[in-house]
């Protein structure tokens, strides 16, 4: 049975962790049966299949298995090996030959016979029963010379998109890129390099030889107009269509481990920058948040977003934040969560005490509902270079009320959650107050023992209703 190497010509890879693998294999016999080595680790061989000839189609695929050492006598025979014995770790010997388990070995001109059990050639990349080929058995006899076109599916490869911004004042700027891990085995040198981000369906077969399905992509949507394409520069060719979105990176060498590709960088692009503040019971969290339109499908990945900031001489560049960006279609919002901002400040003051109204009694008819009536003063301070409207949130619990605010309420407020957006101009400060009413049950304690335990700032005796 001639042996052949196969040849990587194409590689996709998928976001599930999964690749379609093209490869040619040159014969130069006629025959019918014969071993590839060449093939991926994780190859999966039940989706191997011939492609561009009809009279040749594979009947069987299965992998060699090296159970015998004078199977790769030949190898071994001129290789360095190392010891890897506990204490022996790192000696060198050169294998002189090789009968069954047994070797002859030479180091420092003494020769020694001894088991290559304990031994391991890593430098001449080998490794002693290991899957190195694949025996392929094809229906119809290919021509002598004749090139075999070879398509499968391995799994150990999967890839991440990754996203940088860098915001420019008023426009920011965006890097796409690709990082793919390889656990194959192997390393795909000089492949026409596709990605797709989504997941690839395994095979489907009808008489053992159909061509893959791809399916479960990342989004529907189109084709990229010429306006969308004229956004961008520096960027591979990107196809979205029937249903997916492709990088196509032409001639690429994928080496095993881990791997980064250059997408595309964009144009500047308009951009907001959002303030939130959420209100509770005296405290305050602010938080902001990125905004702009994606100017193609951005698939689902990591984001870390920097602002720059340029001198005379130099430029600094700033971590302003980062998350997790969910797929979003072409033209849509894209919203990133940034870092608190170190320019707004939001304090929450009570004033004045805790006004206790008693009310009606509870449901076991005994313990009182006292209603907490409290005036909280909002303080917004803006040290930034420009007017900050922040979305303010008020939580309120089950049966809380405001009962009166010197701002307008938006019209987005609930009963369960008050917003107000508050403006403030660059370098000033803005006050608001609002009033909250909370029915509240204590079981077996005096009203004298509530104020005490307010006065204190303790509400944890309390059993809401």
């Amino acid at each position: 049975m001639t042996q052949y190497q196969a040849k990587d010509r194409s590689l996709t890879v998928y976001l599930g962790g999964i690749a379609h693998v093209g490869a040619a294999v040159q014969l130069s016999g006629n025959e019918n049966s014969m071993q590839i080595t060449g093939i991926a680790r994780t190859a999966m061989l039940d989706s191997l299949h011939t492609t561009g000839d009809d009279k040749v189609r594979v009947l069987e695929a299965r992998v060699r298995e090296e159970t015998s050492y004078d199977d790769v006598a030949k190898q071994l025979v001129g290789a360095t090996v190392t010891e890897s014995a506990v204490g022996k770790d790192g000696d060198r010997y050169r294998v002189v030959a090789v009968k069954g388990e047994q070797a002859v070995l030479e180091r420092n001109g003494l020769l020694y016979v001894e088991s290559l059990q304990g031994f391991n050639a890593p430098a001449d990349g080998i490794t002693l029963n290991q899957k190195n080929a694949v025996e392929l058995h094809v229906a119809g006899v290919p021509k002598k010379g004749a090139d075999i076109s070879l398509s499968y599916l391995a799994d150990g490869i999967s890839l991440t998109p990754t996203y940088t911004i860098a915001i420019k004042g008023s426009k920011l700027v965006l890097t796409a890129e690709i990082g793919i891990d390889n656990r194959t085995g192997k390393s795909f040198d000089n492949v026409a390099l596709q990605v797709v981000p989504g997941e690839v369906g395994r095979p489907y077969f009808q008489h053992g030889y159909e061509p893959i399905t791809v399916r479960k992509v990342v989004a529907a949507t189109t084709m990229m107009s010429e306006e969308a394409l004229f956004a961008l520069d520096e960027m591979v060719a990107v196809k979205e269509e029937q249903d997916q979105i492709r990088y196509d990176f032409s001639a690429r060498n994928v080496p095993e481990g881990s791997s980064k590709f250059g997408v595309f960088k964009t144009k500047p692009l308009k951009h907001t920058i959002g303030y939130t503040a959420h209100l509770r019971e005296g405290t305050s969290q602010v938080s902001a948040v990125l905004r702009f339109a994606a100017p193609i499908t951005l698939p689902a990945g990591a984001v870390a977003v920097f602002s720059e900031t340029k001198q005379k001489d130099s430029k600094t560049e700033k971590y302003e934040g980062g998350s997790t960006l969910q797929t979003v279609l072409k033209n849509r919002r894209a919203t990133i969560s940034l870092r608190q901002p170190d320019t707004l400040d939001v304090r929450v003051l009570q004033k004045g005490e805790t006004k206790i109204d008693e009310a009606t009694l509870g449901e076991d008819g005994r313990a009182p509902v006292y209603a907490l009536t409290r005036t909280y003063e909002v303080t917004v301070r803006n040290a930034g270079a420009g007017k900050a409207t922040i979305e303010t949130y008020l939580g309120l619990n089950i049966g809380e009320k405001v009962l009166a605010c010197s701002i307008s309420d938006h019209e987005k407020s609930t009963a369960r959650q008050k917003r107000w957006d508050v403006s403030v101009p660059a370098g000033e400060k803005r006050r608001f107050t609002y009033t909250t009413q909370e029915p509240i049950q204590f079981r077996n304690v005096s009203r004298e023992d509530i104020e005490a335990l307010l006065r204190k700032g303790k509400r944890s005796s309390r059993q809401p209703r």
